[in-house]
């Protein structure tokens, strides 16, 4: 996603804008641009995943009831930080769940 003007406060808040262009097949172009901000999670609970997920940590993460489902691959690119699970997880047959240090 472009990006520009990013900046980083001492709480560890990332803030930034974000440039959308879209182009219609009339020829025409339309865009926008919009402040968006970066919010560090530590806690995945009660989530359900069933789609294809790749989660690029920028903390420790604490993952609690989430439920794979189907057959979906979910990596976890933990950039160096923890992953806690905290209670029973399971991955059903056919779905892939990767934890890449």
């Amino acid at each position: 996603m472009p990006a520009y003007d990013w900046l980083y406060d001492p709480a560890g808040n990332i803030y930034g804008k974000v440039r959308v262009i879209v182009y219609i097949n009339d020829g025409d172009i339309k865009y926008d641009i919009t402040d968006i901000g970066v919010s560090t999670v530590k806690k995945i609970h009660d989530v359900p995943i069933n789609t294809n997920t790749t989660i690029n940590a920028c903390s420790d993460i604490s993952l609690k009831n989430v439920q794979i489902q189907g057959t979906p691959t979910v990596i976890f690119n933990m950039n160096g930080y923890n992953i806690t699970l905290d209670e029973t997880f399971e991955v059903p047959v056919g779905a892939t769940f990767i934890v890449n240090p």
